[in-house]
């Protein structure tokens, strides 16, 4: 080729028109001396791959590459004067010669359009995600309905009382409802009229299919500004990745640059890069509150963020997102949980259609064809009241719509029979329409297969409603299934596409699958679980309450709640089991002291079921459970008291609430210590008004110069002592640490000294610094005080360090199970009382109790009784619980949790093929936090051997691999054990029979914690 500008101009306009590429090849002349390896280096600047490079000026990729390498790198380098070597395939050229870049604010005079991209990308994603989905429909267009609303208030959750009528209860019922048109709805949020935030902050909240969805597509179909879609399930949970981060990675780059540089390409020169100025124009449009941004789905978040509200609360706190108006929509069961996590948001619930709107909206689906209208309009006005009610739901109309005529024209009994009619017309339909013919008996196996694959996800922690590829590969392998029934599920339209990841994720050409609609995620669930076992063990023993080993209890994870009422409508199952799991959930005993958690909300659930179990004994006699009471008082507080601790201050303003009226209700409580409250306040703890800042000594005058922490410290002895607590605390804002390093020493040497204790907890309080080790600091302050008032302050200190603004600060399973054993001798205290129900609410129930009850440590790296002996029950419930005992072992060793990653692995199922062995492993690795492997899924043992060598070697911490067996035989494969000793490496296997190779532990071995880590030591540590 010859170097004629027009030419590489032509070849490589992005390079031209960003760049000052004749001033960047003089000064970089001397080594760009030939036509091919200028064309490659604006092909870097182009973001072009090799191979596209090389097809446009007709050389080998190779080429290219050499040219890279040997020239065009090396003599950036020295242009740049760059002194540290650089792995340059992680370089973006563009960014490093940002001096040769031209002023783009030039190149953008023509202004973005943002609205017409707004909507040529909503109008995207609506073909592809959006839009309900037609499954059955054929060529039918969904009729336009959209569903009215009503401003929902929430009243405290009130106890039970024995007149309570159990079929009517739930928590709707509990609201307090304002009626407003859907116009007036729409009306509220466009003119910024609603009560709380002017119509900036709306959520939507809804039963499954309750037209969420579909009422933000109108929200979205109506903004005047720019609407930009998110739905949230597709938000990274591996790289906890941000709204922010979504919007310039995922939502600019993914989905509106290719719009973008269609109409005006001088704002996005590269096809599949942002630059900065074109973030900064999105920003820019955030900033001015141009943006409405629309947030579908908060229940089908990956349980890795934690909790989805105040992830999204703390998310919208946040630099330039704070401007846009947001509008979010989630099932109601999840808003019944955390909606207080919302504070600044007016929230709206989309309820059931009305008689007349279900009248509607059949005339509308049958415009054409009056007579079946005429029937199913009669058969509802005949149906009893329970199979109207469920009818008004809008998807569940839509679903008996689909199957009016293939139903007999006859309506169902339950939300099961509604959902099994539309399963099986589906296939009747393929049948018939396309000469798709499924026999009965791969039916049945398919509707198995879904619903086992439908249960693997929901207990997932990875995202609940969204299915990678290679999750679903993962899945197939440890079943030692092949592919068909997922491509047969594919092809009927059980599992759809719905999109790719993000492209900044390995993968990113990886399919991502979701069950249609979310509720028949649910429904092939319910039809999988063969016995309420699968929900709350049946030997779960009352009378010795504690978790069955190796058992999950579903039934307090609030994704499997839809699950259990579909299992309970069932008419296969026997009612008898029915009756029996009700009573189960009534008299659940979760053996956790006296706080009742998982025993309360047990006993809620059995009330919700009954709503969903006609024909149940209960709803004559539903017994009444004293759950708060024992001895006939109250275990933790009076009413009153509570009705204080909920509307206290935190404790950096609670002086301002001393006088308020609403303590007089604590009155009786000081009393009953022999004090009062009045004595306490004015000589224990803070001065009176009359004294604050009026009575210091002259040589107290000037707090302000006092920097030294320890006379500051015993000035808390003083009448001065507020003057005081706010000098600390406005060091403490600068400082924290070194403020809370010496107020822990004070605690030490000033036992039992109620002046400077309690002001040590004030301060502590006021900081909220929300982490475990002023807690524990806190804990010690509760220990030395033998004041009762003291004690009650330190613990809502405790409280005001983990709960800011109704949001959990402890994010990680980790943390929370910490704090539970920290705090779990000190659950009298109402704050403490209350950041335990917290982490009850987040943590399953075997978790909360095996915190609660994990026994104290005397071994400095494992706890002193975890038994380990040749009793199949001892080994079972050590081997189930191992790779959880290892982790918290390990990471209360600073030294070995620096240095080495652990990774457990269960190879209890026989793999018949070395292969799906192979998958499985590698799939585990990912799981617990490997890297993927840059060149793809390893597909055998072999690539599983090179991955562990040459990817895993690489990582800042040392990967080891423990393999073992729960099951009680705890054999290994002799083919697996073949395989997995020529890896080499830091791997240890827990069996008896012998492997060369690899590092051997006796399953039967006393001291096996103990022996594990002695083995990392040596090989991690030690070498």
């Amino acid at each position: 080729m010859t170097s004629d500008r027009n030419q590489f101009e032509g070849l490589f306009p992005e390079a031209y028109r960003n760049f000052e590429v004749e001033q960047l090849f003089a000064d970089l002349a001397k080594s760009l001396n030939k036509d091919h390896i200028k064309a490659s280096l604006l092909g870097k600047l182009c973001h072009y791959s090799r191979e596209e490079t090389a097809k446009k000026i007709g050389f080998a990729p190779g080429t290219i590459g050499r040219d890279l390498s040997d020239k065009v790198y090396p003599a950036i380098g020295e242009l740049l004067q760059l002194e540290e070597k650089i792995n340059w395939t992680k370089v973006d050229l563009s960014q490093l010669l940002a001096k040769y870049r031209k002023s783009f604010k030039d190149s953008l005079s023509v202004n973005i359009p943002w609205q017409q991209v707004c909507r040529e990308v909503l109008e995207k994603q609506q073909k592809q995600r959006l839009t309900s989905y037609p499954l059955g429909s054929g060529a039918r267009e969904m009729p336009e309905m959209y569903v009215p609303l009503e401003l929902v208030e929430r009243e405290e959750k009130p106890r039970v009382c024995p007149e309570l009528d159990p079929e009517k209860w739930s928590a709707r019922e509990q609201e307090k409802r304002t009626p407003i048109s859907n116009q007036e709805f729409l009306e509220q949020v466009f003119q910024g009229k609603s009560l709380k935030s002017n119509g900036k902050r709306i959520a939507v909240i809804g039963e499954p299919g309750a037209g969420k969805t579909t009422l933000l597509q109108k929200i979205a179909s109506e903004v005047k500004e720019l609407p930009i879609w998110i739905d949230l399930a597709d938000l990274d949970a591996e790289k906890h990745q941000s709204l922010q981060d979504y919007l310039l990675e995922t939502w600019l780059t993914k989905w509106a640059l290719p719009t973008i540089r269609k109409l005006c390409p001088e704002a996005a020169p590269y096809p599949r890069i942002a630059t900065e100025e074109l973030k900064d124009a999105l920003i820019e449009e955030f900033e001015q509150g141009h943006v409405w941004l629309l947030l579908d789905g908060a229940d089908e978040m990956a349980a890795k963020f934690g909790q989805p509200l105040t992830w999204i609360t703390q998310q919208l706190r946040a630099g330039w997102i704070t401007e846009a108006k947001v509008i979010l929509s989630c099932r109601l069961n999840l808003w019944s949980i955390e909606g207080d996590y919302l504070p600044n948001f007016d929230v709206y619930r989309n309820v059931d259609f009305t008689d007349e709107q279900v009248e509607e909206f059949i005339e509308k689906w049958f415009a054409k064809e009056p007579d079946s209208c005429k029937k199913l309009k009669e058969e509802r006005n005949l149906a009893n009241q329970r199979i109207k009610n469920l009818i008004r739901n809008p998807l569940r109309l839509t679903l008996l719509c689909l199957t009016w005529k293939n139903g007999g024209e006859k309506l169902p009994d339950t939300t099961v029979g509604l959902y099994q009619r539309l399963v099986e017309g589906h296939y009747n339909w393929k049948r018939d329409k396309e000469g798709f013919v499924i026999l009965p008996e791969k039916q049945k196996e398919l509707n198995q297969w879904l619903g086992e694959l439908a249960k693997d996800t929901l207990d997932s922690k990875e995202s609940r409603f969204r299915l990678r590829k290679s999750s679903i590969e993962s899945f197939l392998a440890k079943h030692n299934q092949d592919s068909s029934l997922r491509d047969l599920a594919i092809k009927l339209g059980w599992l759809i596409e719905i999109g790719l990841p993000s492209e900044d994720e390995k993968d990113a050409d990886e399919p991502v699958y979701a069950f249609f609609h979310p509720t028949f995620q649910e429904y092939f669930a319910a039809l999988n679980i063969p016995s309420w076992d699968d929900f709350l063990p049946c030997d779960h023993n009352n009378n010795n309450p504690k978790p069955v080993d190796g058992k999950k209890y579903r039934i307090f994870e609030p994704q499997w709640n839809g699950v259990f009422s579909l299992w309970l409508q069932r008419g296969d199952v026997d009612t008898n089991d029915k009756e029996k799991f009700i009573e189960a959930l009534v008299n659940f005993n979760d053996g956790i002291d006296h706080l009742n958690f998982y025993s309360l909300k047990s006993y809620y659930l059995a009330q919700d079921g009954l709503s969903h179990f006609t024909g149940s004994k209960f709803h004559e006699n539903f017994p009444i459970q004293d759950l708060f009471f024992e001895d006939g008082e109250e275990i933790l507080y009076e009413e009153e008291v509570n009705y204080f601790l909920e509307r206290t201050a935190p404790p950096r303003t609670i002086y301002d609430e001393i006088m308020n009226q609403e303590l007089q209700y604590l009155l009786p409580q000081f009393e009953r210590l022999g004090t009062s409250w009045e004595e306490y306040v004015s000589h224990n703890l803070i001065p009176s008004k009359e004294t604050e800042g009026n009575k210091l000594d002259n040589d107290q005058s000037n707090l302000e110069q006092i920097n030294d922490l320890n006379v500051l410290v015993k000035l808390l002895e003083t009448e001065n002592r507020w003057a005081v607590i706010q000098r600390l605390l406005k060091i403490a804002d600068a400082q924290p640490k070194t403020v809370i390093d010496t107020l822990t020493k004070a605690i030490d040497s000033n036992r039992g000294n109620i002046y400077i204790n309690s002001s040590i907890a004030w301060i502590l309080g006021g900081l909220a610094l929300g982490d475990l080790e002023t807690v524990k600091t806190l804990i010690r302050l509760i220990q030395n005080s033998k004041d009762y008032l003291t004690q009650w302050l330190v613990a809502q200190s405790i409280q005001a360090n983990l709960i800011s603004e109704k949001q959990f600060i402890i994010k990680n399973e980790k943390q929370m199970r910490e704090t539970v054993l920290q705090l779990r001798k000190l659950y009298g205290f109402s704050g403490i009382y209350t950041v335990l129900e917290y982490c009850a609410k987040k943590m399953s129930y075997p978790d909360f109790y095996d915190a609660w009850y994990e026994p104290t440590t005397t071994h400095p790296e494992a706890p002193d009784n975890i038994p380990v002996g040749k009793s199949s029950i001892t080994q079972l419930l050590n081997f189930t619980q191992l790779p959880s005992i290892l982790d918290s072992v390990i990471a209360k060793d600073e030294e070995l949790n620096k240095a080495v990653k652990l990774i457990c692995i269960d190879i209890k199922d026989e793999f018949s093929n070395p292969d799906m062995l192979a998958a499985y492993i590698y799939s585990q690795m990912v799981n617990q936090g490997c890297p993927e492997c840059p060149q793809g899924r390893p597909t055998n043992m072999p690539l599983l051997s090179i991955y562990w060598d040459l990817d895993l070697r690489k990582l800042e911490k040392r990967v080891a691999l423990l393999f073992y067996n729960s099951k009680n035989d705890r054999t290994l494969n002799p083919s697996f054990l073949s395989d997995i000793a020529t890896f080499g490496g830091t791997i240890a296997i827990i069996s008896d029979r012998p492997c060369e190779n690899v590092r051997l532990i006796s399953p039967n071995d006393p001291n096996l914690i103990d022996t594990v880590l002695k083995w990392l030591r040596r090989e991690v540590l030690e070498t």
